[in-house]
């Protein structure tokens, strides 16, 4: 290394030629050292820029202006790296540079300033050049103006600095060098989006036309356009990056053939795609799909918010949901006068005179909005149309044809002629639903084919209307048009519905579509909608309970009733819920409702109609016919005598009735009068006009009824078979064979008359039984009945008729197997158990013929089982060591006792009646069946009758006149005394017994009493009499012999409840631990006990003290 200066020297001699590297090795051991000259970093600076090393070059000139900051050299070779452009990548110090070099560069001022605003940019301190942006003169410098476009237009920080973007873009235009610059003025045109920079930047730069961009923007300002203005801008034929089919809508749309327009919309994939869909919103309005336009109006809303949106939305709204001024107040003003009509209409629902006012003021009659938004008034306020509005429509527009439709329907609603402009406007717009509607509703009375096709065009155009639907849903009604399409047809609607809440009258037609339909499943699902919604509707509740019946859900029906029951003038539904009470077989019910039914109207004076009274006549003597067959005693009798008064109320003087159903239920009751016995018939108080007194005038009549139901349902099956009943109940009081020829040619042509299979198995049924009456052969009846199970297999009847043939020629076994399916189906056929009984009885199984037949009784009395079972239970007993207890037997007997009153109880029945009587305690029942069987040969059990009848229920003693000459009779007239020695007399085993107790022989007491007992020699209650009578107290060995040779309960049975003072026997105290004897349950004791009761309670409010709970509870005492 060599001295500095010369190096210096040599090194500028160096820079002249070129040797660049040379000056660099020269000075580098220079530039090392702590205390370097300033020019060492210049030189070397320099040298690196000669080469374009300018990152070292600025490396160095920034370390000579470390070394001294007044250095203008070293300044300067700075600023020459950033003068023209930035040759090294800028930084916070070259900004010193430019900012020194405009202070300091008398001759580079304005180069310093360019190069310090170019700087900026390129350093991208957008907040800086915002602050200082006149500091800095950037207004006046194009270049970077540019580049900060540029730059903000490529950065994603663009929406921080819209402010600086406007800026500069505001001071390129002052300077007139916008639109001269294709590039910043396509940012400008994004920058705006402005039709009209659009319009200059594709009119001055016509290569800037396919940009992207550019056609994007073009198609959206266009579809904007047309939207807001119904106009296009002139650029839009420069549009090419659009659907084909959306431009074929557009082209069409620019000629204003929207006819053609809607045949390209037709073609459109996604009528949703933005900015396409703003030029369906119209369209789609044309095709009348306002649920459409309104879900795409609310779409486009959200994009391109614009108050022709809220138009748009209203206008569909006003079309779909009438009625939710809610939603169109929400929309708030519309644009006028686009939505003139749609704001008129608003303020008429929500009663805003002013507002109305205001809008006609404004629209005056003069021009044709004026017209339109005051006939408008006219048809949605509801207002009389009169002669002024009828002039007013004829000044609409004939080209046009919503102002076509407009002046029809005030036409119309003056009642005037509209079809021809009703015609006209579907010919100028075969979518114009409003046109096929109206004319379709004019011709609807007249034409009703052409109306419906009409409708359904419009229907078709408007799914959704429910007005239109509504229309044609009534037209179908009036034609009779099936079930299924006019479901079809509301279900269409309901799938376009968006409110899920059904108005009242698509719930009502489903529901009443449903019941028709049968579908009452769906029927009650509807229905119960409909109740939550109007619980006070009556004809809902009403056609829900029917449908409930219908279901077979009948404790639902009744509930349903009584809430029709309980509301306004709801009394008469007491009928209908006493008509299901019936069905449900709880007639006892049924009749309470009814009996206070005629309370409340006698008492609140409540009016029925006269129908409702003989409907309520009817029901009251169906209930009354129903609870004969289920009643006992002279209450039964009762029940059938008041249904004949209130059926004879039912018809009319001369006999007739317009109600089959009072006609049915008269021959009914008749038939069930025929069956008791003539004796009985007075009593029923049949009205004289029918001349009625004896079984045969009964059926007679009853044919007769019939016959008139007949008359008037000839194609009604049941009908048939109720004659054929009749004739055959005729035939077994008369034997008139020719009845029987009858009845089949009536059941044969019963069944041609139905396809109901269970009804067609009861008529082969009736005539398997006709043919068993006729005599005709077996295999007759078998096919009969083979059909009649064919049909239906459930069929008792014909089971029961099978067993019968099998029965007949010899089938035991058979008849078993067919009785067991017989009672399968029907356990309650009392018949069907007889002929198991009988079945048995040919097998000689006296227990099971014996359960059979008590089976039988149990289920139903008939003769068969009274004969039978009276039969095998006094066998049985005979037989047995127990003694008869009834309340073993389970039997209802008043139901049993009632078969005397029957016309086919006969001498051996009623003989069998009156012993089984007399077994179950019914001693003056007994006494009646024996009598009115008029056997000489039952004088004894007669008198033993009227014995237990006069001492059980304190009657005075019968004198028996007629067997006076009887044993019972000769015995009645002895003292005690007398009875006693006659016992002892005439009956060795009594004498004997009584003479071991006297000589205290208790083994020869035992054996003796012990054998009697066992074979039932001897009456246990005799005996104990004889005991009592004599005052004889027994040894110990002999009362355990009583105990031991019958269990404890029949023993206590045979001693009274009081023994006289001072015996005891050891059975004083036999009842203890709850044990009664069976002589409490006895049906003789029933009005003892019944008097011991009302005893008892006397005795214990007389005993009953203030504060004390407890009553005295010794029943024992109060029956001693």
């Amino acid at each position: 290394m060599g001295n500095l200066k010369d190096d210096l020297k040599l090194a500028a001699g160096l820079l002249k030629s070129g040797d660049n590297e040379k000056v660099i090795e020269l000075l580098k051991d220079y530039s090392e050292e702590e205390s370097a000259d300033y020019r060492v970093f210049c030189f070397i600076a320099l040298a690196y820029s000669n080469i374009s090393n300018y990152d070292e070059s600025y490396e160095m000139y920034k370390k000579a202006v470390e070394v001294d900051e007044a250095s203008l050299m070293a300044w300067k070779g700075l600023f020459k790296l950033f003068e023209v452009e930035s040759c090294t990548t800028p930084d916070q110090f070259s900004l010193r540079v430019c900012e020194f070099m405009q202070k300091n560069g008398d001759d580079k001022k304005v180069q310093a300033s360019q190069a310090l605003r170019r700087i900026h940019v390129e350093l991208k301190l957008w907040t800086e050049i915002q602050t200082k942006f006149d500091t800095l003169e950037f207004k006046t410098d194009a270049v970077n103006l540019r580049q900060i476009i540029e730059s903000l237009c490529s950065h994603r920080d663009k929406a921080a600095n819209m402010d600086l973007l406007e800026r500069a873009f505001g001071a390129l235009k002052e300077l007139n060098m916008l639109e001269n610059d294709s590039g910043a003025m396509l940012n400008y045109c994004k920058f705006t989006k402005r039709e009209e920079d659009i319009t200059r930047l594709i009119n001055q730069h016509k290569n800037i036309i396919l940009d992207e961009w550019v056609q994007k923007k073009m198609f959206e300002i266009s579809c904007q356009k047309f939207f807001e203005s119904k106009q296009f801008p002139e650029f839009v034929d420069n549009v090419t990056c659009a659907a084909l089919s959306t431009m074929t809508v557009v082209n069409a749309l620019k000629h204003n053939n929207i006819a053609a327009a809607l045949d390209a919309l037709d073609s459109v994939p996604d009528h949703s795609a933005y900015p396409d869909c703003l030029l369906f919103v119209e369209l789609l309005a044309e095709t009348e799909n306002w649920e459409a336009v309104e879900v795409l109006a609310r779409s486009i809303n959200r994009i391109y918010s614009s108050p022709i949106c809220n138009g748009w939305i209203c206008r569909s709204l006003l079309e779909i949901e009438p009625d939710s001024i809610e939603k169109l107040q929400a929309l708030g003003p519309l644009p006028l006068p686009a939505f003139a009509i749609e704001e008129l209409k608003i303020a008429i629902l929500s009663e805003n005179e002013n507002q109305i006012k205001k809008l006609l003021n404004q629209y005056d009659e003069s021009s044709n909005l004026g017209v339109v938004l005051r006939l408008t008034k006219a048809l949605f306020s509801s207002e009389n149309v009169t002669s002024e509005h009828v002039k007013l429509s004829e000044r609409l527009s004939t080209d046009n044809s919503k102002d076509l439709v407009l002046a029809a329907e005030i036409r119309i609603r003056a009642g005037l002629d509209a079809n021809s402009l009703l015609v006209n406007a579907a010919k100028l717009n075969v979518r114009c639903s409003r046109a096929f509607y109206l004319l379709g509703n004019v011709i609807a009375v007249k034409n009703a084919t052409k109306a419906k096709s009409l409708i359904e065009r419009a229907v078709q155009i408007r799914p959704g209307s429910e007005e239109y639907t509504k229309s044609l849903h009534d037209l179908l009604v009036r034609k009779g048009v099936s079930p299924q399409e006019r479901l079809t047809v509301l279900k269409t609607l309901l799938a376009k519905k968006r409110n899920r809440r059904k108005p009242f009258w698509i719930s009502d037609a489903l529901s009443l579509i449903y019941m028709d339909m049968d579908s009452l499943t769906e029927a009650i699902d509807e229905l119960q909608q409909m109740v939550r919604l109007y619980r006070d509707n009556q004809t809902v509740w009403a056609r829900l309970a029917d449908a409930y019946t219908r279901k077979g859900h009948l404790r639902a029906a009744v509930a349903s009733y009584a809430q029709l029951a309980e509301m306004e003038d709801g009394h008469e539904y007491i009928i209908p819920i006493t008509r299901v009470l019936l069905q449900l077989g709880e007639c006892d019910e049924a009749l309470d409702k009814i009996l206070e039914f005629r309370r409340k109207l006698e008492e609140e004076n409540l009016e029925c109609g006269s129908e409702s009274l003989i409907v309520l006549d009817f029901t009251e003597a169906e209930i009354r016919l129903n609870l004969h067959e289920t009643t006992c005693g002279e209450q039964k009798r009762f029940h059938l005598k008041n249904a004949f008064r209130l059926l004879t109320r039912c018809i009319n003087a001369d006999g007739n009735c317009s109600y089959a159903a009072v006609l049915k239920l008269f021959g009914d009751a008749l038939l069930v009068v025929s069956k008791y016995a003539e004796r009985n018939i007075l009593y029923f108080e049949i009205d004289q006009k029918w001349q009625i007194s004896t079984r045969l005038d009964c059926v007679t009549k009853a044919v007769s009824f019939y016959m008139s139901v007949l008359r008037s349902q000839k194609h009604d099956p049941i009908a048939w078979y109720d004659v054929s009943v009749g004739l055959l109940s005729k035939f077994k009081i008369e034997n008139d064979q020719k009845i029987l020829s009858k009845v089949q040619k009536i059941l044969e042509h019963a069944l041609s008359l139905t396809n109901v299979e269970t009804l067609l198995s009861s008529i082969w049924s009736l005539l398997a039984e006709t043919k068993r009456l006729s005599e005709d052969p077996i295999r007759h009846r078998l096919h009969c009945l083979g059909r009649a199970l064919e049909l239906n297999k459930a069929n008792d009847a014909a089971w029961l008729q099978l067993s019968v043939l099998c029965l007949e020629v010899g089938r035991l076994d058979d008849a078993s197997r067919v009785l067991e399916q017989c009672i399968k189906y029907n356990p309650h056929n009392a018949e069907a158990w007889c002929a198991w009984a009988q079945t048995a009885h040919f097998q000689n199984n006296a227990h099971e013929a014996l359960a059979m037949f008590r089976q039988a009784l149990f289920v139903r009395a008939i003769p068969s089982a009274i004969v039978g079972y009276s039969t095998y239970l006094c066998d049985s007993l005979k037989k047995s060591q127990h003694r008869f207890d009834s309340a073993t037997a389970a039997l209802n007997f008043e139901s049993i006792v009632d078969l005397s009153n029957l016309a086919y109880a006969d001498e051996n029945m009623l003989y069998h009646l009156g012993l089984l009587a007399d077994l179950f305690g019914w001693y003056p029942e007994a006494q009646f069946c024996f009598e009115l069987s008029q056997s000489s040969k039952i004088t004894d059990e007669l008198q033993h009758s009227r014995v237990k009848a006069d001492i059980l229920y304190n009657r005075n003693q019968s004198e028996p006149a007629s067997h006076s000459d009887s044993r019972i009779c000769g015995i009645l007239k002895l003292t005690s005394a007398e009875c006693y020695a006659f016992l002892t007399a005439e009956m060795d085993v009594y004498r004997d017994l009584y003479r071991f107790a006297e000589t205290n022989d208790a083994e020869a007491f035992n054996k003796l009493y012990t054998s009697c007992v066992k074979g039932k020699g001897i009456s246990v209650s005799l005996f104990i009499s004889g005991l009592i009578m004599s005052n004889t107290n027994l040894p110990v060995e002999f009362i355990r012999t009583m105990h031991e040779a019958l269990p404890r309960h029949e023993l206590i049975d045979y001693y009274p409840t009081l023994l006289p003072e001072g015996m005891d026997n050891g059975l004083q105290h036999l009842e203890q631990d709850g044990e009664e004897p069976f002589r409490y349950r006895h049906r003789s004791a029933h009005l003892l006990l019944e008097e011991l009761k009302i005893l008892r309670e006397k005795v214990e409010q007389e005993n009953e003290k203030p504060g004390d709970e407890s009553l005295p509870d010794d029943e024992a005492d109060l029956r001693n």
